[in-house]
């Protein structure tokens, strides 16, 4: 794990550990933070917030879908 590459790599090893903290956390602030305030939860409302709903929304499903069953087969 991430202590393993600490103690292997030295600093190298802990920035690749503080790394994805930090990105999570910028991610939260300007991604998730405003579409919370906008009242969108899933990436089809996001998606048609501002384009017309029903194609958005099933390009956004088949992506989902696409990318939900590359993750269940790997």
């Amino acid at each position: 794990g991430m202590s393993g590459l600490i103690s292997l790599y030295g600093i190298d090893g802990f920035m690749y550990a503080v790394g994805p903290m930090f990105s999570f956390i910028a991610i939260l602030l300007v991604v998730a933070e405003p579409c919370r305030n906008a009242g969108k939860y899933t990436l089809g409302d996001i998606l048609s917030f501002r384009a017309a709903a029903k194609p958005v929304r099933a390009v956004a499903a088949i992506s989902t879908v696409t990318v939900s069953l590359s993750y269940l087969i790997a």
